[in-house]
């Protein structure tokens, strides 16, 4: 009896150990996948941190890279407006081409460009038919008609008081103050000046009531030198009389300095010209 109890007692003893055996297993597998968990599973509030702050940083840097470009564009823009500015105070027709190169490379919104851009549109049509002259051996200007020439140049003297950013005293100043007066008739209480000139520049004649006291019984014939006006005599071409110079031209008026009488002549323009009293043929 006895005997039989131990046995009894003994397999109990056997059966409990196996099952804290059995727990003590599953808590040590718990255990071992929480771990792996939390290293390779888990995210701590740390990496949420860290990725907030890595989008920030790359919006900053996103933003920065832009305000550089911005800046950029800013600074040629500004470059690009202030040799824009320089062309026009200096302006002549040779530089047409590339000042208007520069207008297209800065957009109508930025500063004053759509002003300028408007009035470089209407500046073209006069500086291209200024393009078309040059002088020929004998000192004429071809290639386009007289009163063509004689007009753009009017335009572009009254447009040097007008426009505030252009100066075009290069492209005036390059061509003979006559040439502003061709065709037109000036006159005054005392006297008259009418430079006609054919319309392809084929001759021209001087047609004025200026003293002009040359010696008689010799042929003469005029010369151009700028805008002082001579003849010389025809059989004796090393003989030579300076007869006037004109020294201003409006488009209203014309001063004509007198070397007889040593007078300046102010005339204004006139629509008739009345009687001519003496005509010279320029060769």
């Amino acid at each position: 009896m006895t005997s039989l109890v131990y046995l009894r007692l003994r397999m109990e003893m056997i059966r409990v150990s196996q099952n804290d055996l059995h727990e003590s297993d599953n808590v040590f597998t718990v255990l071992a996948e929480e771990k792996y968990d939390r290293k390779y599973n888990y995210k701590e509030p740390f990496t949420e941190k860290l990725m907030f702050r890595l989008m920030v940083g790359s919006l900053i840097g996103a933003m920065f890279i832009f305000s550089i470009i911005g800046l950029n564009i800013t600074i040629e823009r500004n470059r690009t407006y202030n040799e824009l500015i320089e062309m026009m105070d200096r302006y002549h027709h040779y530089d047409l081409i590339v000042l208007e190169n520069k207008l297209n490379e800065l957009p109508s919104h930025y500063r004053d460009v759509a002003q300028i851009r408007e009035e470089f549109n209407y500046i073209k049509q006069h500086s291209r038919v200024i393009s078309a002259y040059h002088r020929n051996a004998h000192g004429f200007y071809i290639n386009g008609r007289a009163d063509e020439l004689r007009d753009a140049l009017l335009v572009f003297d009254a447009l040097d008081e007008h426009y505030e950013n252009w100066n075009f005293r290069r492209i005036v100043n390059s061509f003979p103050m006559r040439l502003r007066t061709i065709n037109t008739v000036y006159t005054s209480d005392t006297y008259y000046f009418h430079y006609f000139v054919n319309p392809d520049f084929a001759g021209a004649l001087l047609i004025t009531n200026l003293p002009n006291p040359l010696p008689g019984g010799r042929a003469y014939t005029m010369f151009f030198e700028d805008d002082v006006i001579g003849f010389y005599e025809t059989f004796d071409p090393e003989v030579r009389y300076i007869s006037f110079e004109i020294l201003s031209v409006t488009p209203e008026s014309i001063e004509v300095y007198v070397y007889a009488t040593g007078e300046t002549a102010i005339m204004f323009i006139e629509e008739e010209r009345g009687e001519i009293v003496s005509m010279q043929l320029i060769n």
